[in-house]
């Protein structure tokens, strides 16, 4: 009896603890301040070629890498500030 408790238990956390990896693994997303000052990482940018304000953004390095950015975000082209918008991996058409 014991023992099918201890196995009923050790299922579920183990259940729960796919769940989790799921919800804050790489299909999760994150802000840019995230991914910079929390996560230790740095948002990597590929800017969409039809407007120069939208970006398809990763987290690159730290905590939280390979996963989606979503957001504003001030993207430095040499010393010029450029203001965009993060939209993760997709562009919208």
């Amino acid at each position: 009896m014991k023992r099918g408790f201890i196995s009923r238990v050790a299922v579920i956390a183990a259940t729960a603890a796919v769940g989790l990896w799921l919800a804050a693994g790489p299909a999760g997303a994150v802000t840019p301040a995230q991914c910079e000052k929390e996560g230790g990482g740095e948002v990597d940018v590929v800017l969409d070629p039809g407007t120069n304000y939208t970006a398809v953004c990763t987290c690159k390095g730290g905590f939280y890498t390979g996963q989606e950015v979503f957001g504003p975000h001030i993207y430095h082209i040499g010393d010029t500030p450029m203001p965009i918008t993060c939209a993760g991996l997709e562009i919208p058409a």
